[in-house]
């Protein structure tokens, strides 16, 4: 592999990184070219699919039909009903006890996936009034 192809990839996933607002691929490849860095459309999808194999990068599905990337790291994400927003979670706690958790004396969890929905601080304020 090229010395280009690997800048394009540690871009991509610093950029990702850098995103707190779980982008969709459009808001992802905004973000990049903000940086003044160019990387075509396509390389931008082949270097996403290609950190999803590794578990690199996580996908979320919204209820709105959107797909969000995220960087893997261990929390779970919250869903705004109303505005769409997704928040992170850290739950140490929660964590812990699915990963210690025996499920069957076959099974070992790599990698998990939690959404939950509700409504954000600002969204239940403005349903409530």
């Amino acid at each position: 592999m090229n010395s280009r192809n690997t800048n394009q990839k540690k871009i991509i996933l610093e950029t990702l990184i850098e995103a707190k607002t779980h982008p969709t691929i459009d808001e992802l490849y905004k973000l990049i070219s903000e940086k003044k860095v160019s990387i075509g459309r396509a390389t931008l999808y082949r270097n996403l699919k290609k950190f999803i194999e590794e578990n690199k990068i996580k996908v979320i599905k919204t209820k709105k039909g959107l797909i969000r990337y995220d960087y893997n790291s261990n929390h779970i994400h919250y869903e705004c009903l109303n505005c769409g927003e997704i928040f992170d979670i850290y739950d140490d706690e929660f964590i812990n006890l699915l990963n210690s958790r025996k499920w069957n004396e076959n099974k070992k969890i790599i990698d998990y996936n939690f959404t939950i929905y509700g409504y954000c601080d600002d969204c239940n304020k403005k349903l409530n009034d």
